[in-house]
Parts: C-alpha cells; structure tokens; sequence
C-alpha cells in the first residue's frame, strides 16, 4: 500500500481555498485603477486649451441708453407691457449685430453689482457673461416683439454672482443644446442690460439682472458638455483610485510571493510512503502463542 501527500498528480497545489479568487479580484482592481490613472495623466499632458478672452487695455467708459424706449423702465419689477418697446429695442440691436462684433463691445468689467446697486447707469450697456446656464425655458411672444414669435431664457451664474442668476433672453438657441429646469451647461452670453427684474423664488421676492443677446455654447464630442469648460485637476476621487490601485499592487505581490514560497517548501517535503506487509509462514505457530480469556485475565490481576 502508499499514501501519497502530494496533489492529485503527485505535484502540490498552487491555489488553496479561496486564494485564487481574492486574486483575480485584486488584479481587476489593479488594472481598472492603472487605466483610470493612466487616462488622467493622459488628460494633463493634453489639455482642453483655455477659452478665448477678449482683453482691454483701455476700460472703455460706460455710457447708458438714452433711448426713449427706456423712460417707462422700473427696476424691481415683473417684466410687464411697459417692458415690451426696451425688450424690441434690444432684440432689434442684437439681432442686426454680428456676433464677434457684440463680444467686441460687451464689458467684462460690469459685474452683478454694478448693474444691481445702480441699474440706471448701464441702461442698455452690452455686457459678458462667463458662467453656468442652470435653467433655459421658452415660450411664445408676439411677432410684433420677434419675428420669430419665440423667446429663449436661460438663467446664468457666475463666478461673481455665486448663486445669484443673471436672466438672459435671447431669440437662437445652439444646436443640440438642452432645455429643461434643470440644466448644467457652461456658457458665455453677450446682452444689452435691460433693467433689475423682481421674481418669486422659494416663495420669496428676489431679483436679477435682466439682459437682451446672444448666447454662446461651444459642445465637446462627449455626449453635449459644452466648452470651454473650466478644467478640473486631480480630485479626492482620483487619489482613492491612487490608493486603492496600490493596495492593491501591494496585495497581489504579497499573494504571488507567498504562493511561490509555499508551493517550493510543499515540493521539498512532499513524498510517498509505501508500507509493505510482510506475509506469516506459520500462522497456526502464531495463534498458538496467543493466550486464552481465562489467562489473560489471570495475567491482567482480574
């Protein structure tokens, strides 16, 4: 007979238990974690180039709209009849002006708190926006207001207005951009300022800057967000991807390692035993010598 403390082959086991599966898991790990870091490098070393800023050397000074159109204009107010000869006037002036030519005159150093602490003075003043587009509605308006019988509104933050929304209208929305209550689009706007609209927002009066333009979105050919979007570095997540791909590393080499270590000392001490039985010449002699119940009690002091 032999008994064998090999595998089923006579070679040791290289995987035991659940070793093999902890494995492959770390190595997916391992692997989705090197391309998403390896796709971020790849993203630095290539970046999206800066958007275009128009810069002045000379701040132009700001003059306002002295147009008959604006006298029954007032501020912190509903947009009403009295706003319709302004909001003409302004689709009018934006529509006839090409749009390099409307950037050209916009300024970027109106800010919300100009228009919101002295709306008088930059009446009809064309101003650039840079921000987020959160909500774009639309509805119908008389031709005698747009040709086109249709407005687009779209309701922008700012890095200076923070959650404080400019209200831009405008007659031509991009191709392809979304329309909702709830959009996250990043844009530039170029619009004549029309007045400081009041409004309802969470059941409280507000107010906003109120602009007439054009509105600019650029998309990227992933899936509709638009450009140029200011780019963002590494963030907490792509540090969690770091750690969790070097942990990761680390485990598979501590496995291998232990795995090579284990396999060469099973090697060393696997062997086979063979037990070979002998057979008895004389079995009649060998029970002979065998004592009887009565004896071995006899012999065990029972």
């Amino acid at each position: 007979m032999s008994f064998d403390l090999g595998g089923e082959d006579g070679k040791p086991s290289f995987f035991r238990g659940g070793e093999l599966p902890k494995l492959l898991v770390l190595v997916g790990v391992l692997v989705a974690g090197s391309l998403a870091i390896l796709v971020q490098f790849q993203a630095d070393r290539n970046p999206a180039p800066p958007p275009g800023v128009v810069t002045k050397p000379i701040v132009k000074p700001v003059e306002p709209d002295r147009s008959e159109e604006f006298l029954g204009v007032r501020d912190l107010t509903e947009t009403s009849l009295y706003d319709n000869a302004p909001k003409k006037l302004l689709l009018e002036r934006a529509r006839s002006t090409p749009a390099d030519d409307l950037d050209a005159q916009s300024h970027r150093d109106v800010l919300f708190t100009h228009l919101w602490d002295r709306p008088e003075q930059y009446r009809g003043v064309p101003v650039h926006l840079e921000g987020t587009a959160l909500r774009v509605i639309t509805y119908e308006v008389s031709s005698a207001i747009s040709p086109k019988e249709r407005l687009y509104e779209a309701w922008i933050t700012t890095a200076e207005s923070q959650r404080f929304p400019y209200c831009c209208l405008f007659e031509d929305l991009p191709s392809g951009f979304p329309i909702g209550s709830n959009v996250s689009e990043f844009v530039s706007f170029n619009g004549y300022f029309l007045k400081k609209m009041a409004y309802i927002a969470g059941d409280k009066p507000r107010g906003a800057p109120l602009l007439v333009g054009k509105l600019g979105w650029r998309p990227t050919a992933q899936g509709g967000l638009n450009g140029p979007a200011p780019r963002q570095g590494w963030t907490w997540m792509h540090y969690a991807i770091g750690a969790v791909s070097c942990y990761a590393g680390i485990r598979v080499i501590m496995l291998v390692q232990r795995f090579l270590h284990s396999g060469s000392r099973t090697v060393t001490k696997s062997r086979t035993i063979h037990v070979t039985a002998e057979p008895v010449p004389d079995m009649n002699s060998l029970l002979a010598n065998v004592p009887d119940e009565d004896e071995f009690v006899q012999r065990g002091g029972g």
